[in-house]
């Protein structure tokens, strides 16, 4: 949807090396504007759920040490620091243990309706 009338504010994806992996890189982005909206929670609920349904169990996440935000945002649905030296902290996160963080998160409220979609498709 990036026209002119829906800009692009946020993009996410989730990169595995090879289909028997149970493992992959995740990377979200919301543009400066857009932060605080909770649409990067409703994005990882998105891709956290179709990233299960697909057989992927656990993602590895790096960050900015400097964006403590982020770090932030993924250390509260569980993610586990496995290195947090120089420029860059990585991340563990179980895929399951996230889901069932966002699904007690009261907002955005959205989340509970992705969850729905999910549970109906």
């Amino acid at each position: 949807m990036d026209e002119d009338d829906h800009p692009a504010i946020a993009a996410a994806h989730v990169f595995r090396d090879d289909e028997t992996s149970d493992t992959g890189e995740f990377a979200i982005a919301v543009l400066d504007q857009y932060h605080g909206l909770g649409i990067a929670r409703i994005l990882m609920t998105a891709m956290f759920l179709d990233c299960y349904c697909e057989g992927l169990r656990q993602l590895q996440i790096d960050i900015l040490r400097d964006n403590k935000k982020a770090s932030g945002l993924i250390r509260s649905v569980g993610a586990k620091p496995r290195l947090l030296e120089g420029p860059v902290g990585s991340y563990n996160l179980v895929i399951e243990e996230a889901i069932s963080a966002l699904q007690k998160m009261e907002n955005p409220t959205a989340i509970k309706d992705v969850m729905a979609a999910f549970a109906t498709g």
